[in-house]
């Protein structure tokens, strides 16, 4: 995933997957994946091992409202929708303003 202003990636914000079917999510920091963190700092991470399936993407942020971008459908609460195969990484991004 990559959580972002207009303009900009951003941090502070942390994001839910629904239906819940992944192994782990992983924030990133500037280094790395960071396994311990509890939202972004670096703009983005990686949800592990998700099942295929159709899923919702939802960010939330301190200061900001969250929403769909880069193309997913915009669903319930700011969600963005997407679909996962088997066998492949999917990307997905949420603007948060």
């Amino acid at each position: 995933f990559n959580a972002q202003t207009a303009t900009a990636v951003l941090a502070g914000v942390s994001l839910t997957v629904s239906p819940n079917t992944y192994e782990a999510v992983l924030y990133n920091r500037a280094m790395g994946p960071d396994p311990a963190l509890m939202e972004t700092d670096a703009g983005n991470g990686a949800f592990v091992n998700v099942d295929a399936g159709t899923y919702e993407l939802t960010g939330a942020h301190a200061t900001l409202a969250c929403g769909a971008a880069g193309g997913h459908q915009q669903t319930t609460a700011g969600a963005a929708k997407f679909d996962i195969a088997a066998g492949e990484a999917t990307y997905v991004f949420v603007v948060c303003e």
